[in-house]
């Protein structure tokens, strides 16, 4: 590798690095709500949206970060 390709491969490091903390600092932190229930059949449904009002015994998850 020559010097050349050292400096060039450092500076894209040091932009990269730069990106993601930017990214890192924009991020929104918003909260997650998590909705487990049981359909017709039975089965066990975890989303992240919620269900039909019919549904019965609906467990609530809310996710907010500190």
């Amino acid at each position: 590798m020559t010097s050349n390709d050292h400096t060039r491969l450092k500076s894209v490091a040091i932009f990269f690095l730069f990106l993601s903390f930017f990214l890192y600092l924009t991020a929104e932190t918003q909260g997650q709500t998590i909705y487990e229930y049981k359909d017709d059949s039975g089965a066990v449904v975890i989303t992240d949206k919620p269900p039909d009002k019919k549904v019965k015994s609906i467990k609530k998850y809310e996710y907010k970060p500190e």
